[in-house]
């Protein structure tokens, strides 16, 4: 997993989603309030309103996912790689994940963070 970090404390999901409907391209669906869901045939869950899934449509085998937290002065953005199994999750860390975060760092100014302790439940 990666952290990013915004400078801001006010960063929102819906910005963050904004921003990521604009910079990967028109292949990517954005699911702001959405985790992945681990079924390979499950649909994304819509119970997370810290959350983001970001999928290569129509398949939800390629995917990452994004964790918004708000600390003072800042907003942390946790982007796992998803994907069902060891060798899509490695190849989705170096595609969806880093294109994600590419993304982040070129519209919201996102700075990669030190490793914090994974809030990934997963």
């Amino acid at each position: 997993m990666n952290t990013l970090t915004i400078t801001r404390s006010d960063v929102t999901v819906e910005e963050i989603s904004e921003a990521l409907r604009h910079g990967p391209g028109p292949r990517y669906a954005v699911l702001p309030g959405t985790a992945m869901n681990w079924n390979p045939i499950g649909r994304p869950r819509p119970d997370h309103a810290d959350m983001i899934t970001v999928a290569t449509t129509p398949t939800r085998l390629f995917r990452a996912e994004l964790k918004v937290s708000q600390q003072p002065g800042r907003t942390i953005v946790h982007v796992i790689a998803g994907g069902i199994g060891p060798l899509p999750r490695l190849v989705n860390r170096f595609w969806i994940a880093a294109k994600v975060r590419r993304v982040l760092q070129t519209t919201l100014g996102c700075a990669e963070s030190p490793s914090l302790v994974d809030p990934d439940p997963h």
